[in-house]
């Protein structure tokens, strides 16, 4: 398995969503996310996207952990957990603690977050945007 931190291209990422079960996304928006992505881990095998994950934000004050995904043969042999000790380390190395990170978790995913310092605060929820537009 090999480790990098760069891009991967977008019909790789769109397979590998699609393959691990996050749901595909259309390529002209999967460019623009990537495009703005701050850091990025990405797991090959034979140059196959394997696993991936993210970071986006402003880089300063607010960051989220976004699209933790390891393709479907790959799944309960750890590598979520090496795509987020990597992002954990690139947290810990490039900001301090006034930086708010957040991510939302599935379940039972929350288990592997939770061990990257990730809770459930009592005194806050996660929401998502109700999807009323059409373009």
């Amino acid at each position: 398995m090999e480790v990098k931190f760069e891009k991967p291209v977008a019909q790789d990422y769109i397979w590998l969503r699609i393959d691990s079960g996050m749901g595909e996304k259309k390529l002209d928006k999967v460019e623009v996310a990537l495009a703005n992505t701050m850091f990025c881990v990405c797991l090959y095998e034979d140059s196959k996207l394997i696993g991936f994950g993210r970071i986006v934000g402003d880089g300063a004050i607010t960051l989220v952990v976004s699209d933790i995904m390891v393709a479907k043969d790959y799944q309960g042999q750890g590598l979520g957990k090496v795509i987020m000790q990597h992002i954990d380390d690139y947290l810990r190395s490039h900001f301090d603690n006034d930086a708010f990170v957040s991510l939302l978790a599935t379940v039972p995913a929350d288990q592997l977050y939770a061990q990257f310092g990730f809770y459930n605060s009592p005194d806050s929820i996660g929401m998502k945007r109700v999807k009323e537009y059409d373009n």
